[in-house]
């Protein structure tokens, strides 16, 4: 037997899932009665259901038929466990793109097409060049469709299937530009629920180096609910073993702590030639992912061939207990480009976000994000009449005349003069409304922009002066409308910092994030695009508000979520912070220790705090949660070789809260001896 046959008839590999993206469907392949997955001869179960019978692959009735009036479907691309991908082409603009249709039982619950309708409206919101644009979704004469662009590409989990392994440059160059996709992500509080090899769409350029696409945002969350996460009575599963984080299996809710898990599973196949854990059967493989101890793949492929920097970072991912894990993708990405520009010098973690042009995102005939853009402004550009032509004519050179001298006047005076109220069109930061520190503006969720966007107003902030400042912001909200308040620093398209936790018609605030000298800086205010329909009030107004406050006082700093960004604990004064967000962690080090100290951490009423020393001799963090909300918890810090420990103040893990609180905060101060 070859290796490449011994390696295809390894029960360890049973339960791979094949690609359902960018390769046409063959005779080859075996569809499941049950769910409809696809895949290559050799399994003796699905490897997404867990179903044991398998079926040959029908001819699909929906080849040829045109969706929604404008997506006529020209052949299957492939199968999943939610639906089936096909190649179509858009009858107006003559483009190739791939359009996803749900199973029928999925597009018939009221719940699922609720959900399907919100997740695809915030995955459309990602930008991440390494993750599969969104162009249309919704439902047509009882198909449920997702629409986006195709690629040519061959998806990572057949790579592996062919090659049993990849050269760790390779492998990690995949895994983090994966990692900037998840970053972006989860930035916006989009957890994947699903990163598996066969998800990661991987192109070849022209210089050979791979750029990839991370596919099916948000779409496992459809099957995620209580009647549907579950193990069968007929033991089908829903979900990929293989990649499934231990707190999921046990049915806690999905965070981004389980796609960092799955980040780590699959640089472990990747590494390895194998998952971390492997098994006859899906619940075999389950089992052995809650009790048996990881073997590090440096054991597991003793021949020296996996680097110890690899090594450390997919240990660290694949913990049991997602306390122990990286806790933000973006570390993961980080160390991930350490460990190639040491390797090879050839990346670093600025250019991860500058793709190369795949030979997948060459093809004249395959729409782009612009191409649908640009075909959605002709429509609506063509729809003005003919006869109209002559007299909007000479309308519009008078009119231009009027709008340029008036935008004239209103960028002069937008740009010399801080305001109290919105200046609209403020749409952009091109077009931002000056502020200054101190002055309540005044502004509204006006106008939408269409029927799926609604108005988005930014704020310029006056020149930031010498000195190290921390910015606070507040908004009194507008009745019934959720409200997002953005911070932006110019050159940068990502926010800095995004505060999205109060509830419609509350407070939103920013409670302190700490600004660099010498940037320029905007504040967005816009309605939570989860919401729903796109909300106009033209009647009531919110209430912005920034001041400036002196650095390294009393209250911390942000971002402060590492021991390289910490804010300075003091052993002879209090100290305090916010917990802003059920993600936002707050790190607190002393600048030295000679002996023990003690600290109290007082949280504010209703609020149940939890605290973790991070030890820098190698001893494992240790958490502190044994005050209920409300009540103070304590910890003590003992000298270390090197540097001092440092104390992390979050939510309470254990007893999960709803939402941060960025108005009243907490106090952490030394206790006497």
């Amino acid at each position: 037997m070859s290796d490449r046959a011994a390696h295809a008839a390894d029960p360890s590999e049973l339960g791979e899932m094949p690609t359902d993206h960018g390769v046409a469907a063959s005779d080859s392949m075996v569809t499941c009665g049950t769910c409809s997955a696809q895949f290559s001869f050799g399994p003796n179960y699905c490897p997404s259901c867990g179903t044991p019978v398998m079926t040959a692959a029908p001819q699909d009735p929906l080849v040829g038929i045109t969706v929604a009036d404008r997506y006529r479907i020209v052949s299957v691309l492939g199968r999943g466990g939610m639906g089936v991908v096909y190649r179509c082409e858009h009858t107006k603009m003559g483009k190739a793109m791939a359009i996803k249709l749900l199973h029928g039982d999925l597009a018939r619950d009221r719940k699922v097409l609720e959900r399907f309708r919100r997740e695809a409206q915030a995955v459309s919101r990602l930008s991440s060049p390494y993750t599969v644009s969104i162009f249309d979704y919704g439902t047509s004469d009882g198909l449920t469709f997702l629409v986006m662009e195709i690629l040519e590409g061959e998806d990572l989990g057949r790579i592996l299937r062919a090659r049993a392994t990849l050269s760790p440059l390779r492998l990690a160059r995949i895994c983090a530009q994966a990692c900037e996709s998840l970053a972006e992500a989860h930035d916006k509080h989009i957890i994947h629920r699903d990163v598996k090899p066969e998800n990661i769409l991987v192109m070849r350029g022209k210089d050979g180096l791979d750029t990839i696409k991370l596919l099916d945002f948000g779409l496992a969350r459809l099957r995620d609910t209580e009647e549907r996460n579950e193990i069968t009575n007929s033991g089908a599963l829903l979900g990929t073993p293989y990649y499934m984080a231990p707190e999921v299996i046990r049915g806690r809710e999905a965070d981004t702590r389980a796609d960092i898990y799955a980040l780590g599973a699959m640089l472990y196949r990747g590494l390895v030639g194998v998952p971390p854990y492997t098994g006859s059967s899906p619940i075999a493989v389950l089992t052995k992912a809650l009790t048996d101890d990881l073997v590090p793949p440096s054991k597991r492929k003793p021949d020296g061939d996996v680097p110890p920097e690899l090594d450390e970072i997919v240990c660290a991912c694949l913990a049991k207990d997602p306390e122990q894990r990286p806790q933000r993708i973006s570390d993961v990405r980080d160390a991930l480009a350490r460990y190639l520009a040491t390797a090879s010098g050839e990346v670093t973690a600025t250019a991860l976000v500058k793709p190369r042009v795949a030979s997948g995102q060459e093809s004249a005939k395959a729409a782009t994000r612009d191409d649908v853009e640009a075909f959605e402004r002709s429509l609506r550009r063509g729809r003005i009449a003919g006869a109209m032509l002559f007299l909007v004519a000479l309308i519009a050179i008078a009119s231009a005349v009027v709008v340029v001298l008036g935008r004239r006047r209103v960028e002069a005076r937008r740009a010399a003069t801080a305001l109290e109220a919105e200046v609209e069109p403020n749409n952009s930061p091109a077009r931002a409304t000056l502020i200054a520190p101190g002055t309540d503006v005044r502004g509204g969720i006006g106008q939408r922009a269409d029927k799926a966007h609604g108005d988005v107003d930014f704020f310029r902030l006056s020149p930031i002066p010498s000195g190290s400042w921390r910015l606070r912001v507040e908004l009194a909200t507008q009745p019934n409308i959720d409200t997002v308040v953005e911070v932006f620093r110019r050159g940068t398209e990502r926010a800095v910092f995004v505060a999205n936790e109060a509830r419609a018609g509350e407070r939103e605030v920013v409670a302190g994030l700490s600004l660099q000298p010498g940037e320029e800086y905007f504040v967005s205010v816009h309605e939570d695009e989860t919401s729903g329909v796109p909300s106009e009030n033209i009647s009531d107004q919110y209430v912005l508000r920034y001041t400036l406050e002196p650095a390294g006082g009393e209250y911390e700093s942000e971002p402060n979520d590492r021991e390289d960004l910490a804010s300075e604990l003091s052993v002879n004064t209090a100290r305090r912070g916010y917990v802003e967000n059920r993600a936002d962690t707050d790190t607190w080090c002393p600048r030295a220790l000679t002996t023990r100290a003690q600290f109290r951490v007082s949280p504010p009423p209703g609020l149940d705090l939890e605290l973790a020393v991070v030890h820098r001799d190698g001893r494992a963090t240790e958490t502190i949660d044994s005050a209920r909300a409300g009540a103070a918890e304590t910890a003590t810090l003992s000298p270390e070789d090197g540097q001092p420990p440092c104390l992390k103040v979050r939510l309470s893990q254990s007893r999960p809260q709803p939402r941060g609180d960025a108005t009243h905060p907490y106090t952490i101060e030394p206790m006497s001896p």
